[in-house]
C-alpha cells in the first residue's frame, strides 16, 4: 500500500527522504541509516513530488512523510488519484 495516498494494487517504489543526489555531499553530517531512509509509494505519487520539487526544496522541507502529506499540493494530488 502506498504510504501517501493509501491505495493498494499499485506498483510501489522507494522515495528516499534524503535524496540520493545529496547523499555523497551530506555523509558526513548524518549516518548511513538516516541518509537511506525511505517511504514506500506509488509511482504516480512518486512521480508527483519529483514534478513538483527539486531535490533541494525535498530535503529542506519535505524530509518526513508526515510533511509530505501536508503539503497543500500534495493534498490535492492524493485527492484526485484516490478517485481513479
Amino acid at each position: 500500500m502506498c504510504e501517501m495516498c493509501h491505495r493498494d494494487y499499485v506498483i510501489l517504489t522507494e522515495h528516499h527522504l534524503i535524496p540520493k543526489m545529496l547523499h555523497r555531499k551530506l555523509r558526513k553530517k548524518y549516518k548511513k541509516d538516516d541518509l537511506n531512509k525511505t517511504i514506500t509509494v506509488c509511482v504516480d505519487c512518486h512521480r508527483h513530488l519529483h514534478t513538483l520539487y527539486t531535490e533541494k526544496e525535498l530535503f529542506r522541507n519535505y524530509y518526513t512523510l508526515e510533511l509530505i502529506v501536508n503539503d497543500e499540493g500534495v493534498q490535492k494530488f492524493i485527492k484526485f488519484v484516490r478517485k481513479r
